[in-house]
């Protein structure tokens, strides 16, 4: 009477008695050797018995800590990303294409908490940084340092107090768009507005002029609670923003009454 040794995958009954029956869906190695003994025991006409290869428990899948990194739909340059701390979901954002994070606050932009360095780098790799970075971090490390990378003003100058941009400005955008009841305005280049004399009112500051950022266009108004200035301001790297005219840095342009 021929001797059959057959593998059973996948948890199928035994049908012979020289059956290996696997849990395993596929042949895998740890059925090998039950397999050689079974058909060694054919061979020499022992009594056959049927052997069982259980499959190896799976480890629980560690889930991680990092959501997915998501382009902002609104805010240029920006990418959104969620981290689980300590029961508590943190909303951050990867700013300016990966130069720094911020903190998501409401509908702000992105305030500022630590540099990345990520720009350059390929958007795919940027969780094999975020990661291991957000493990080491504490809750205050998530904390918000600034509403800049240098501070929170854009303007800096006795005057700087009374402007004021708005929530949503992003200083890695294409330009803004304000007013202000700043006094006694006489002239302005593309960083400083001046007062009667050549006094300074107010100045970009420097680590916004290095990025582009200066004073396109400026007039002024009177409206219902008395007279304001609009003020246009775009970042030289994107030409296409057309707010109006632009002047040549340094040489001083005569407010228009």
């Amino acid at each position: 009477m021929p001797r059959v040794v057959r593998l059973r995958l996948g948890g199928l009954g035994a049908i012979g008695e020289w059956d290996v029956v696997s849990d395993s869906g596929t042949l895998t190695v740890a059925a090998v050797p039950a397999l050689v003994e079974a058909v060694g025991d054919a061979v020499a006409g022992r009594p056959g018995r049927v052997r069982t290869v259980k499959r190896k428990p799976t480890a629980p899948r560690k889930s991680s800590r990092l959501g997915a990194i998501r382009e902002d739909e609104y805010k240029f340059g920006v990418h959104n990303v969620k981290w689980k701390l300590k029961g508590e979901v943190l909303d951050l954002a990867i700013v300016d294409n990966g130069r720094y994070l911020g903190r998501v606050m409401k509908s702000e932009f992105p305030r500022y908490v630590r540099p990345l360095d990520l720009q350059g780098k390929p958007k795919d790799q940027w969780r094999a940084v975020l990661e291991p970075l957000f493990e080491t971090m504490e809750e205050s490390d998530f904390e918000s340092a600034s509403t800049f990378p240098w501070g929170d003003s854009m303007f800096v100058g006795p005057e700087a107090g009374k402007i004021r941009l708005h929530e949503k400005f992003n200083p890695f955008g294409r330009g803004e768009r304000f007013t202000t009841n700043l006094d006694g305005v006489v002239e302005y280049d593309e960083a400083i507005i001046q007062g009667a004399d050549g006094a300074v009112l107010v100045e970009l500051h420097s680590d916004a002029i290095s990025m582009g950022w200066q004073i396109s266009e400026m007039q002024a108004h009177t409206g219902k609670y008395g007279d304001y200035l609009e003020v246009v301001l775009i970042r030289k790297s994107f030409k296409a923003y057309d707010v109006g005219p632009r002047f040549v840095a340094g040489r001083l342009k005569a407010l228009p009454i």
